[in-house]
Parts: C-alpha cells; sequence; structure tokens
C-alpha cells in the first residue's frame, strides 16, 4: 500500500518536518515553544503536550458554546430585560438616572465628560436668595468652569432597586451604517414580570422631567444617525421658562393667541378634527418690524403650555428648500399632526400667498413698534423691585418713585418710533438706576434719530 509520506529509518511512515508536533506548536506560538521545551527537558513528551492542548481547546469551544446556549435560554425564559437606544430620547432620561445612584458613584471605571448645558446638568439654589450673597470674583470663577460628569464605562454592572438584584449592561458598537459609535443600555432582572423595570423608567423619567418643569427644552436639527437615513432633532438646552407678562403686545392680542392654543391642545380637540375630516394642526403667523417680541412670545406661550420648542435653523445658507417641498412639510399627506406652527417674519408682504393661506395659516397677529402701553410697561418690568424679602414700606415707597418715573419716561420716548428690542437695550444701560435712565432718555432719543437719518441704523 502507498504511503503519503517517505519511511523512516525503522520503516514507519514520517511527517514532513513542517507537519511535526513541534512545529504545530511553533506554529501557534513562535519563537517560544522550542526553546521552552530545551529547558525542562520535555522533547518526548511533546505528543502529549499537543494532544492535551488539542483537547483543551475543544472542550472550552465545547462549554463556551453550551454556557452561552444556557444563559441566552435563561434569559429568554427566566429574566425580563429592557433595551434602550442612544438614539432615544430615553436614553438620556436613563444616563441622568444612573449618573445618581450609588452604584455609579463608587464605580472605578467611568466615563468623564465636560461640557456647558449637558443633560446631567441641575439647578442649584433659588436666583432670589443667591443675590447679593456671593463676589463677584468667586462667582466669576465658578460659572466659567464646565462642570464634570461621570458616568459608569461601558460594561457589566450590578445594584439593588426597591431591593431586587438589577443587572445593567452599557454596550457600545459600531455599524457600517452609521457615522459614530452607538450605545446600548440593557436593564434586567431575574423573574419573568417586567413591572419593575417599568416601574424604574418611569421613576426615571419623572425625575427627569421635573428638572424641566419652570423650563422651556429647545431642540436643534441633528445630522443624520445613519447612511439614508432621515434627520433628526436632538435636544439642545433647557431655558428658564419665560413669563408672558413680560412680552410686550397688546393684552387682547396675547390673551386671544393663547387662548387659541389652549383650545386646540384641548384632549378631545382631536377627536373634533377628526370626526369632521380636518386635519389636525394649528398655524399662526407672527409679523411686525424687527425687535417687537414675536420670537419672544413664541417661547413664552411654549413655557406657559409646557411644549418643547424646534426652531428651523435662521440661516439663508441652505436654500435647498423649494416652495412646494415646504408646503408638502407643513400640511402634505404624510406631513405630522398634532403640532403648532409659528411662522414670523419682518416682511410679510413677501411671503408667497399659498404659504400663508387659511388651512395654513389659522391666525395672522400683527407687532407693531412701541407705544405708550409698551414703553411703560417695560420701564416697569425693569426696574420693577421682584426681591419679596425687602421692606414693604422701602418697596411701596420705590414703587411711588417708579410711577413719577414712568410717567416722564413715557413722555421723553416718542411713540411707535423705537422698537421694544431698541428701548430694553437702551433700559439695559442703566439696568440699576431708574433716575439716570430718565434723565439720559432725551439725548438717547436725539442721537438715535440722527443716526437714522444718516442712515447708520435702520
Amino acid at each position: 500500500m502507498a504511503t503519503l509520506f517517505p519511511p523512516s529509518a525503522d520503516g514507519n511512515s514520517s511527517l514532513p518536518s513542517q507537519f511535526s508536533p513541534l512545529s504545530i506548536m511553533e506554529a501557534f506560538i513562535p519563537s517560544y515553544i522550542s526553546p521552552l521545551i530545551s529547558y525542562f527537558g520535555l522533547n518526548n513528551a511533546i505528543p502529549h503536550i499537543l494532544t492535551f492542548l488539542v483537547i483543551s481547546t475543544a472542550a472550552a469551544t465545547g462549554l463556551t458554546y453550551w454556557y452561552d446556549q444556557i444563559v441566552n435560554v435563561f434569559c429568554r425564559f427566566f429574566m425580563s430585560t429592557v433595551q434602550i437606544r442612544s438614539r432615544d430620547e430615553l436614553y438620556e432620561h436613563m444616563m441622568a438616572w444612573v449618573a445618581d445612584q450609588e452604584f455609579s458613584t463608587r464605580t472605578r471605571c467611568f466615563v468623564a465628560t465636560m461640557a456647558f448645558g449637558s443633560l446631567f446638568a441641575e439647578d442649584t439654589g433659588n436666583c432670589e436668595e443667591e443675590e447679593g450673597q456671593e463676589p463677584d470674583a468667586p462667582y466669576w470663577e465658578r460659572t466659567r468652569r464646565a462642570p464634570l460628569q461621570f458616568t459608569p464605562a461601558p460594561g457589566l454592572y450590578f445594584f439593588k432597586y426597591k431591593g431586587k438584584l438589577v443587572m445593567l449592561e452599557r454596550i457600545t458598537y459600531n455599524s457600517y451604517r452609521t457615522w459614530f459609535s452607538q450605545e446600548i443600555l440593557k436593564f434586567s432582572i431575574v423573574g419573568r414580570k417586567p413591572q419593575l423595570l417599568k416601574d424604574m423608567l418611569k421613576e426615571a423619567r419623572e425625575k427627569y422631567l421635573m428638572k424641566d418643569k419652570s423650563k422651556t427644552v429647545v431642540h436643534r436639527p441633528k445630522a443624520p444617525e445613519a447612511v439614508g437615513s432621515p434627520p433628526t432633532w436632538a435636544r439642545c438646552l433647557a431655558r428658564p421658562s419665560r413669563p408672558l407678562a413680560t412680552v410686550v403686545l397688546e393684552h387682547r392680542q396675547k390673551e386671544m393667541f393663547v387662548d387659541d392654543i389652549k383650545d386646540y391642545l384641548k384632549p378631545g380637540t382631536q377627536k373634533w378634527y377628526s370626526d369632521r375630516g380636518i386635519p389636525y394642526r394649528r398655524g399662526y403667523l407672527l409679523h411686525g418690524p424687527p425687535g417687537t417680541g414675536k420670537s419672544s412670545l413664541s417661547f413664552a406661550v411654549a413655557g406657559l403650555l409646557g411644549l418643547k420648542v424646534y426652531p428651523a435653523p435662521d440661516t439663508e445658507a441652505d436654500t435647498r428648500v423649494s416652495l412646494s417641498g415646504l408646503l408638502n412639510v407643513i400640511d402634505g399627506v404624510a406631513s405630522p399632526e398634532g403640532r403648532v406652527l409659528i411662522l414670523t417674519t419682518n416682511h410679510p408682504e413677501k411671503l408667497d400667498a399659498a404659504l400663508i393661506r387659511p388651512g395654513r395659516v389659522d391666525m395672522k397677529i400683527e407687532f407693531k413698534l412701541a407705544g405708550e402701553e409698551a414703553i411703560a410697561g417695560l420701564f416697569m418690568r425693569m426696574y420693577k423691585e421682584y426681591n419679596a424679602k425687602r421692606i414693604v414700606d422701602e418697596h411701596a415707597a420705590r414703587e411711588r418713585l417708579l410711577v413719577d418715573l414712568v410717567a416722564k419716561f413715557t413722555k421723553t420716548m416718542p411713540q411707535e418710533v423705537f422698537s421694544p428690542a431698541e428701548i430694553q437695550g437702551y433700559l439695559l444701560q442703566h439696568k440699576n438706576r431708574p433716575e439716570r435712565a430718565v434723565e439720559c432718555a432725551e439725548k438717547w432719543v436725539s442721537d438715535r434719530m440722527e443716526a437714522r437719518r444718516a442712515g447708520k441704523i435702520d
């Protein structure tokens, strides 16, 4: 019978040197096996060592496979798990909640970030109580530094929630379809009832939303996360809600605008629209000269009603959107419902009639330059004492003084010549000196009018 390899000196077939046990072992750990074998005198034990390594590798592979299978079966039938992806808004809620947990502060492997306006940033104290209590230099030094925030690094963690053990796994992964890495948070508990996990998610969400209770959340456009996916919106910042009383607008118009939005947002309104075959949308056009409070009213109403703001980028650089495309987004077949659309413009006459026709714009509100009522309101709002800790007698005396100053200031300012923003900018130059603001008002008006005639300002 022919043999594959030539016979050795003793008549037995021999393996080529490249297939000898020593060569095979050298292939796994080059340059180390031969010196070790020679040093320990194991030349005769090479076949046994190779056999042991092969069996051990096979056993380890088999055990790993069966371990994974058993774990998968156990997790599938005896555990409850929730996954939260980083592109979902709930991910921010849960990461903020995890960062506050005790196990998160004890972990030795963590991710550190430093950014202003982070989702983990909290308001501390009361502005009214802190007024004047901290010297300027330490305050500036403290506030100009971005706070450090810490979250557990990707990995496996265990903690207790309501007395029950919870497993947290933070996973980072890359996809060929995404521009950057993604993350998944996995929370698991032993048991077939996931109610504990649902309670935990609700608690984290409520705690997160409490931070925004008196704030207005602003979102910005976000680049697509994956190839071919549409752009999305990302939380940008949360600003303190602006009181509606600070918006300079005729009271009747302001009340009509707010009441109309409130009526639209009532629980039964959507069904009313649906029963009559009317798309559940509402649109408003705020128009008037620059600086008259159009954007301010939008922001104030959003804070009053607890709505999020999604402003379109205020830039002329991107002109790829056609009028037909814009109209299709506003009220096309696939356009979303249940939103409040507010358009603001300084020149309503330049807008296409199709854009502001009834059905797309349901109410128009005109903003004018500051009249007598607006000027008086701006002055009172700028210098009115809001600190309740002041002595009552001093407060009353200051109110009487302000009434006299308001009358003088209103008489000095021409009616419907300057925008509220212009007058407010002037008052900010004398924000703690109302008497000085009245004294210099006449000169400011004269200089401003002269600059307009010279074409230096609009």
